[in-house]
């Protein structure tokens, strides 16, 4: 499993994703007194529905009649369907790349200049926004400079560290957090009827709360790979893990989703660590040195840098962190 925004199959009703009713009430809202924005973010973490929120708003907004989410029968939502019309444009990576290239922004403004297949909207989704180069982000503020009218460009990211404050300030922000867990529960257990309690919890927990990502990681083998991670942290944490031995086993994993996970545990253990702060200050302090640098190796891990050198390095990092805090 990579850490692409996972594809919710289409039989998924938008309105029982507990993580995007009210969002998705708010949009259909705005849409209805026409006061959707040329330029859109959805933000939010993995698997909390970006892609499903993009696709359904965009169906919405290209259907002649304005069914939620399309009708599915006039001729432009059929276009839709069969991938087939000039008004609903997509930029992401390109196979064996890390990032979005000026290239692919001139292509699309190329694209942008022909005339559209209906008298309605078009729009552009870019994701992951967070991946396009600077001279890519730079194409794009132009056209979110000088709108067309009826164009929409909806840009899906997990944070906004990565988008120049230019490209920022000419999007209106829609914030995507995941659902109680109480309802991704119910949600998850609903989609897998087969999955014990524990299975979904396990997997709501290595997901970040994140619906969609979880049932992904029930649907293939993540978990047997989230559990070996978390073993292998707590080992290397009480000071019995040999680092280099570990680094060699997860070099073999998705080393993005390795530090993803252990971003997730660390951010579990200090919070339950919080509530005796006074005793465990210089702790805390550790992990979250750990943690900050477990989030950087997760970014680094999406790029053609050595897997195997970057969880050695953090491995290192963490077996010392243990050894001071045995002093």
């Amino acid at each position: 499993m990579n850490q692409s925004e996972p594809q919710a199959p289409t039989v998924f009703d938008l309105q029982q994703l507990p993580c995007l009713r009210a969002v998705w009430k708010d949009l259909r809202s705005r849409m209805n007194l026409d006061k959707l924005p040329h330029g859109m973010l959805l933000q939010g973490p993995l698997g909390c529905g970006k892609s499903v929120l993009a696709e359904h708003l965009v169906r919405t907004l290209l259907c002649a009649q304005g069914s939620d989410g399309g009708c599915g029968n006039c001729h432009d939502c059929r276009m839709v369907k069969a991938n087939s019309t000039k008004d609903l444009l997509r930029v992401s990576p390109e196979p064996g790349r890390h990032d979005i290239s000026v290239r692919q922004i001139r292509d699309l403004r190329e694209n942008l200049s022909l005339s559209r297949q209906s008298a309605g909207h078009r729009a552009i989704i870019i994701t992951p926004a967070g991946r396009m180069n600077r001279n890519a982000a730079n194409a794009v503020l132009k056209s979110l400079e000088e709108p067309n009218p009826g164009n929409l460009f909806i840009l899906l990211a997990t944070g906004r560290a990565r988008l120049p404050s230019t490209v920022l300030s000419r999007l209106q922000l829609t914030v995507i957090l995941p659902p109680a867990s109480a309802d991704g529960r119910a949600w998850l257990m609903k989609q897998c009827p087969k999955a014990t309690k524990q299975d979904c919890e396990r997997s709501l927990l290595a997901a970040d709360g994140a619906p969609l990502r979880a049932l992904e990681m029930l649907n293939c083998d993540a978990m047997s790979h989230f559990e070996t991670t978390i073993s292998d942290l707590k080992s290397i944490l009480k000071g019995s893990g040999q680092a280099l031995e570990i680094a060699e086993r997860w070099q073999k994993m998705d080393l993005e989703n390795v530090f993803e996970w252990v971003r997730i545990w660390l951010s579990q253990y200090i919070k339950n660590i919080a509530q005796d702060i006074d005793k465990k200050r210089f702790l805390a302090r550790l992990l979250l040195e750990l943690y900050d640098e477990a989030q950087r190796c997760s970014a680094l891990a999406s790029t053609p840098v050595n897997a195997q050198s970057i969880a050695e390095r953090w491995l290192l990092q963490a077996a010392a962190a243990a050894t001071q805090r045995c002093r």
